[in-house]
Formats: C-alpha cells, structure tokens, sequence
C-alpha cells in the first residue's frame, strides 16, 4: 500500500527526523552517528532546514 495523503505518510507521534531514520535503524546496518548523518543529509537534500528534524509532520 503506498500512502496517497501526505498525513498517512508518516506517523503524527513521531519527529521527522525519527520517521526518516527508523528504516535505517531496522536494517542494523548503521551507527547511531551514521544514521544521524544520513538523515541529516536526506532533510538537506529535499530541502528542509536542520531545525525541522525534531519537529512533528503537523508543525510542517
């Protein structure tokens, strides 16, 4: 199933930040630090500023 509403997306309780690095969590391949700097580097590249990784999806 492919979420087509940007709220189903991703889960309301959770950071932005916590959403774009639980898949890399899971995989276990990752340090805490490599995580951080791959999750701060996908929010860089689609264009969000650093401070919006610990907001929530309903603060964007």
């Amino acid at each position: 199933m492919i979420p087509q509403h940007p709220d189903d997306a991703v889960d309301p309780r959770w950071t932005i930040g916590r959403s774009v690095a639980e898949p890399l969590a899971i995989a276990g391949k990752m340090s805490r630090e490599e995580i951080e700097d791959v999750v701060d580097g996908q929010i860089a590249e689609v264009g969000l500023g650093g401070e919006l990784k610990e907001r929530y999806p309903h603060q964007v």
